[in-house]
């Protein structure tokens, strides 16, 4: 079964190839980001309920039109309650960094700073500038499912469905361009599901305060 994850775009994009068991996850997500049209009002204030922090531009790229941050402190966020639950996340963004310095492109963080409860995608884990996605359900723990992708290459366009069936590391996956991949990361390990996540963030991760910033275009975002 092949269905686009953005068919809502006039823009270029690439075909994106769906395994059938997880056409679930995607083929009635919301977009919750980046719609056709993007005005000059959105660019420089909010952009479907996401409030602009910093320096963050709509720019075009290989798979469309998306939103760029500066690695240092543009983002898109806003205030969400998300219960403590199992749940999937999905992306598509172009790399424009291969470093192994962990950036966020897409997260739901808790109010906590630091070892705060948080779900995310992103690019390069601390070791290598592979994709990483994490799920840390408790604050002030540092057990988390943890996966790696691959390591990104610069100006190509990535698909991401990052999936956590339960609580169990073992039962984690994620999809990237179609391929899936189940390998650990080192720190990998069973989490629990206690704290509500409240903010959401484009281009960087909110728990607490904000981090890991990331320099990808960002054209899709999605989660449920």
């Amino acid at each position: 079964m092949s269905k686009s994850l953005i068919p809502w775009t006039s823009q270029p994009q690439t075909p994106v190839e769906l395994n059938p068991d997880y056409v679930k996850y995607v083929s009635t997500a919301r977009v919750w980001s980046l719609p056709p049209g993007i005005s000059a009002e959105a660019k420089q204030n909010s952009l479907g309920g996401f409030a602009k922090t910093g320096t963050i531009d709509v720019v075009p790229s290989p798979g469309g039109v998306g939103v760029k941050g500066d690695g240092t402190t543009g983002l898109y966020s806003r205030i969400v309650s998300v219960t403590p639950q199992a749940m999937w996340l999905a992306v598509r963004f172009v790399a424009n960094s291969t470093s192994a310095t962990q950036k966020e492109v897409y997260a739901l963080g808790s109010a906590s700073a630091s070892v705060g409860a948080f779900c995310g995608i992103a690019v390069g884990d601390g070791s290598t500038a592979a994709i990483f996605t994490q799920f840390r359900g408790t604050d002030g723990v540092d057990d988390f499912i943890g996966k790696l992708g691959p390591v990104v290459e610069l100006g190509k366009v990535y698909t991401v469905v990052a999936v956590y069936p339960s609580a169990a590391k073992a039962a984690a996956y994620m999809y990237v361009n179609g391929v899936k991949y189940v390998t650990d990361s080192a720190t990998s390990w069973n989490t629990t599901f206690t704290n509500t996540r409240v903010n959401e963030a484009i281009v960087a991760l909110i728990r607490g305060v904000t981090g890991t910033y990331s320099s990808d275009t960002l054209l899709f975002t999605a989660r449920g």
